[in-house]
């Protein structure tokens, strides 16, 4: 018996078991059904599926419940689903078409959390064109169900098949009847007109796109324009010079534009409106404040990137530093503002926009010799604004405010300034002329020798 047990791989009792039965072949039979909790409620359920086809599970356990059943979830949908089988669909026609007669065009709607974001949940289109006759369907993921996104998707498709069908339909999408589309059924414009009123739409789609992007990634979120500033309120401000600005010949010169003047009277607004028309024309623009890109520069000093950071803020074709003189600089700030102002001197335009005269510039960075230097380079190619005149956010309380405050609204050209200073950046009725570096660091020698020294 051990024998047989070990060439067999069988336990002992076994091998016994069948040698007393007479070495019968086993036989296997179905086991008795088991009890289960719910066969008690059987009946009744029977009976309200016979009556409501349409009860769920979770409401049937809900009604179980107030019975006295004590089972789970899954017993009810598992006799629901052998008391009511689902029906088997229909017999279908297919739908034949000829070959290259006919394709149909749909967007699905999908939402999706992608890897990289999976706290966000965000809505992906597929965008899917099927051949009626060889059922071949080309599909592609996109963000967006606009006029844009439909008329590249076709140029993909058509491309990957090698073809376009004769006919298209089109499911109730929304994107496909334009204005366009129906002026052509209507027979009000020609196949070529509506051609070019799709590729006008397109382009205009793709350079509105590139502008939000440009205007994103240079940190302007409050949009302003050149329209949308009142020339009136600030008599003192040339409209002509602004507008000579506007064309930009400024950044392609690499000159810097100071804007001067007492809180209010519209310098961020110049500057914004200024880097909204750079955008317009295709160029980078970054935005950002003196106290902002004194602590990005000096975490980057000691993170020790700095020279990393220096060259970030060199790529943009015009550099916007607004507050100058609104916010103590820390110490060293100057030296980090100066290490950039030298990186892109000559080399990248700027606008600068202070409620601070030059002449106070040793004050505001703390320290007169960097002061000297930053306005050796930012005064050599420069053009500069100054707006006297009162807040234009305080016009409907400018009763409210103290006659002693009214009375400094403007800032006063120093005393002391250098002859030629006043001329080059305070005159308004000239037009901006670039100046030689060697006279202005003659000039400035003579300016900061008659500071007072502390």
């Amino acid at each position: 018996m051990s024998a047989i047990a070990r060439q067999c791989d069988v336990d002992r009792k076994t091998v016994r078991k069948y040698i007393e039965r007479g070495l019968e072949a086993p036989a296997y039979g179905p086991r008795k059904p088991r009890a289960r909790v719910l066969d008690d409620f059987t009946v009744y359920l029977r009976e309200r599926v016979k009556t409501f086809p349409g009860l769920t599970g979770s409401r049937l356990l809900r009604e179980l419940k107030e019975l006295g059943y004590q089972g789970g979830y899954t017993a009810v949908t598992d006799f629901l689903r052998d008391a009511c089988p689902t029906p088997r669909p229909g017999f279908e026609v297919r739908f034949e078409t000829g070959a290259g007669e006919q394709g149909q065009v749909d967007f699905v709607h999908f939402q999706v959390v992608f890897t990289d974001e999976p706290s966000t949940s965000r809505v992906v289109w597929l965008f899917s064109m099927v051949l009626g006759y060889s059922r071949l369907i080309w599909g592609r993921f996109v963000i967006h169900q606009d006029l844009a996104t439909v008329l590249r998707c076709h140029v993909a498709a058509f491309d990957a098949l090698g073809g376009a069908p004769r006919e298209i339909l089109y499911d109730r999408m929304k994107t496909a009847v334009t204005g366009s589309v129906r002026r052509l059924e209507q027979g009000e414009i020609g196949g070529l007109e509506a051609i070019d009123a799709l590729l006008s739409e397109e382009l205009m789609l793709r350079e509105n796109s590139r502008i939000k992007t440009a205007l994103r990634m240079g940190r302007l979120a409050t949009i302003k324009t050149l329209a949308g500033f009142d020339v009136s309120f600030q008599p003192s401000l040339d409209r002509d010079r602004v507008l000579t600005l506007a064309q930009l010949g400024f950044v392609d010169r690499a000159e810097v534009v100071h804007l001067l003047g007492p809180p209010g009277t519209g310098k961020s607004h110049l500057a914004i409106a200024l880097a909204v028309e750079a955008v317009k024309a295709g160029k980078s623009v970054y935005f950002c404040t003196l106290a902002e890109l004194i602590t990005t520069l000096a975490r980057a000093e000691r993170e020790g990137h700095l020279q990393e950071k220096l060259r970030f803020f060199c790529r943009p074709a015009l550099l916007v530093v607004d507050e100058i003189g609104y916010l103590p600089v820390v110490p060293g700030g100057g030296n980090l503002f100066f290490q950039l102002v030298n990186a892109r001197y000559e080399r990248g335009a700027m606008i600068l926009t202070s409620n601070r005269g030059f002449a106070e510039w040793g004050e505001v960075f703390g320290d007169h010799v960097v002061a000297t230097a930053l306005l050796d380079r930012l005064l050599h190619h420069a053009v500069a604004l100054q707006i006297e005149g009162s807040s234009y956010r305080l016009r409907q309380h400018a009763e409210l405010m103290p006659e002693h405050l009214r009375s400094k609204a403007s800032i006063a050209t120093p005393a002391f300034a250098p002859p030629g200073l006043e001329a080059v950046c305070l005159n308004l009725a000239t037009p901006p002329q670039r100046t030689d570096r060697r006279n202005w660091g003659i000039l400035l020698r003579r300016f900061w020798g008659l500071l007072p020294r502390h």
